[in-house]
């Protein structure tokens, strides 16, 4: 749409939409990576360390879950904005379309 030399490029909206959500999905699947294993698994000795580190680990979980999640809003935000270009260039051309002829 251009209108007194601004210009949006809506391919440039979906690719980047596109592009936002790939990387939600992929911070989505970091955070569902770190599930917690049995104390066990720190062995006797490392037991102690076994609820620190779960606890850290379900922060991170955390904080990626949040940043998937507004990652994924980003992205489609970015989706409605370039239909919401594509609607208003459509009703635009609409409305002039009879002036022309």
């Amino acid at each position: 749409m251009t209108a007194g030399g601004f210009r949006v490029g809506t391919e440039d909206l979906a690719d980047t939409a596109a592009r936002t959500g790939e990387l939600a999905a992929r911070v989505r699947a970091a955070a569902d990576g770190g599930r917690p294993v049995a104390p066990l698994a720190f062995g006797l000795t490392g037991q102690v360390f076994a609820g620190p580190a779960g606890q850290a680990a379900a922060q991170i979980r955390s904080g990626l879950d949040d940043l998937a999640l507004g990652t994924g809003r980003g992205a489609d935000g970015l989706r409605e904005a370039r239909d919401g270009y594509l609607d208003t260039e459509r009703a635009a051309v609409a409305a002039f379309d009879g002036l022309a002829r």
